[in-house]
Parts: C-alpha cells; sequence; structure tokens
C-alpha cells in the first residue's frame, strides 16, 4: 500500500505570536487521489488557491463550504501540534542556543511528532511518501533527508509497518492536499485564538464560513474526531491533548448571539419594505459586498429554507 503525508506550519516560530502551529494530513495514496479529484471541479470558476488566511469575501463561500463538507466525509485524519513560543526560546536563553538552532531542532521534532500520529493506524506493510510546503529554509536545514532517516529509524524500532521512500517539498499552489492542511489548520487557528472576536469585515466572513459548515449535519462531530490537538508547553514532558470542544462552544455563542441581532434588524427592514432589492437591502445593513452572502444565508434561515439554502444548489463556484 502507497500511503502519503502532508506538512504545513501557521505562525512559524517566532516571538511575535504566542504560538505557532503545525499540522500533518495523511492517508491511502489512492484515497487522497480520489478527495483530489472530488476537490477539483470547485476549482472550475475560482482558481484561487484555498488558503484559510486568503479567504476575505464570501463570493467564495460556497467553494470553500463544499471542499469542507467533501474533506470531512473522506476517511482522513488530521494532526496538530501547538507550541508555546515563549517557553520555546526561554529554553534557548537558559541554554544558550541561538534561534536558528531551535528551529532547526523543531522543524526535525515536531513534523516526527505529528506523522507518528497519523501513521500510527497503519496496518498493513506501506511505502510513504512526505510532502511538505516547499521553504528555502527547510532545504537549508535538510529537513526532507532528516524527515526520511529519522521515519525510517522509528518504524524500524517501533516495528511499525511502513518505510519512508520518499520526502520532498511541493508548491501549494500544485497541491491541493496541502491546501487543504492549510485550510483546515486556519480554522483551528481561527477559533483557537478566538479571531472571530475583531470586529472586521474579513473577520466577519470567515466566522459565516466556518459557522455555517460546522453547523451543517454531522460536520462538527467529524470536525473534532477527525482533528487531533496536542500541545508543548515546555513544562510537561509529554504534549498535552487539546480537544476543540470548548473554543467551539465559545464561537458558536458569540456568532449565535451576532446573528441574531442582525436577523432582527433585517426583518424589521422587510417588515418597513417587503419588496426591497437585495442590493438595497444590504446597503441599508451597512454591509459591503463582501457580505452579500451571508445576508442571502439570513434571508434564507428566515423564509425557511435553512442557512445553506443556497450553499447547496451551487457547485463549482
Amino acid at each position: 500500500m502507497n500511503y502519503h503525508i502532508y506538512f504545513d506550519e501557521s505562525n512559524k516560530l517566532d516571538l511575535t505570536k504566542q504560538y505557532s502551529y503545525y499540522g500533518a494530513f495523511g492517508g491511502n495514496a489512492d484515497d487522497l487521489s480520489s478527495l483530489t479529484k472530488a476537490v477539483k471541479p470547485y476549482y472550475a470558476h475560482s482558481n484561487k488557491e484555498l488558503h484559510f488566511r486568503e479567504y476575505k469575501d464570501d463570493k467564495h463561500v460556497a467553494k470553500y463550504y463544499q471542499v469542507l463538507q467533501t474533506i470531512f466525509e473522506q476517511d482522513v485524519n488530521f494532526n496538530i501540534f501547538i507550541v508555546d513560543n515563549a517557553q520555546a526560546f526561554a529554553i534557548t536563553e537558559e541554554f544558550k542556543y541561538t534561534h536558528q538552532d531551535l528551529r532547526k531542532m523543531f522543524y526535525i521534532k515536531i513534523p516526527e511528532r505529528l506523522f507518528y500520529g497519523v501513521t500510527r493506524n497503519i496496518e498493513q506493510n506501506s511505502n510513504v511518501r512526505i510532502f511538505v510546503d516547499r521553504s528555502s529554509e527547510y532545504r537549508t536545514i535538510r529537513l526532507y533527508s532528516k524527515l526520511k532517516e529519522q521515519m525510517n529509524a522509528h518504524a524500524v524500532y517501533r516495528n511499525m509497518k511502513y518505510r519512508v521512500i520518499h520526502a520532498s517539498s511541493q508548491k501549494s499552489e500544485e497541491s491541493i492536499p496541502l491546501q487543504l492542511v492549510d485550510l483546515v489548520m486556519g480554522i483551528v487557528v481561527f477559533l483557537m485564538e478566538k479571531t472571530y472576536e475583531n470586529d472586521s469585515v474579513v473577520t466577519k466572513v470567515k466566522s459565516d464560513l466556518v459557522y455555517r459548515f460546522l453547523s451543517e449535519k454531522c460536520n462538527l462531530e467529524h470536525f473534532q474526531t477527525k482533528i487531533k490537538i496536542f500541545q508543548w508547553d515546555g513544562i510537561e514532558q509529554k504534549p498535552l491533548q487539546v480537544h476543540l470542544a470548548p473554543y467551539i462552544n465559545k464561537f458558536f455563542l458569540h456568532k449565535q448571539t451576532f446573528d441574531m441581532r442582525e436577523m432582527v434588524k433585517v426583518q424589521e427592514l422587510l417588515l418597513k419594505n417587503p419588496d426591497i432589492m437585495l442590493k438595497d437591502l444590504r446597503k441599508e445593513m451597512g454591509y459591503s459586498n463582501s457580505l452579500r452572502n451571508m445576508l442571502i444565508g439570513y434571508l434564507d434561515y428566515l423564509s425557511g429554507k435553512g442557512r445553506n439554502a443556497a450553499l447547496h444548489h451551487v457547485k463549482n463556484n
């Protein structure tokens, strides 16, 4: 069997950020190929890469929503590792390591830790290929060859049923799986860092996408069971498992409070002018065009169609 693993990071190890995040996404090569084929049609009218940080206008909400739906319908698993940056850099001060030394060590140890979790459930002899988002820093520290050596040593020592035969870089624009890691990890960071509390158009756009996805059918359960998160705090030797439920609950409370307030405003405007055009309603609500689909979602909900009615009928957006 052939098995593929994809690795990406968010908030690189840096003192300006409280945490840095590292994500891995793995699965049977045939399954991931099928997933890529299933996702590709949603790129038909928008060739832009899928990156959560670049999602700033809800004209692409159907594309992102349908891709997320497709991902979590599959037998996939994501592992995310969080590093407390302050604790990490405190160690460099104590033992006189340079920040570059620290990055080199973490870039080897963290991907290893992630990949162990992803490969733990491999039950038959498999050839593993590892793909990492292209970076000159990774190349400088010979990350690819080191990962291959370390993972194979681990497999032999633990009598695991795999062998890493290839580790290399890929450009994210040429790799849908790498984009999927970035997308899922971006949502996790958004929830855990409570970025949704920022009162900006971009934040509202992102919040609406996340809420629409998580509130649909079994998505909430799948999102929590198919993502495993561990945090290194520099104190406990064993990384602590982090559960998403408390973060999602806080997000839901925030978003539902906001939505109820906005929908009351929409209802009041509709009572005054039942025939108001969507464009005029949007302006009355003080929304930019970037929030047009959020407003459509409100209207569909108020009419009894359901918040995501329009998204279910849009293909390849």
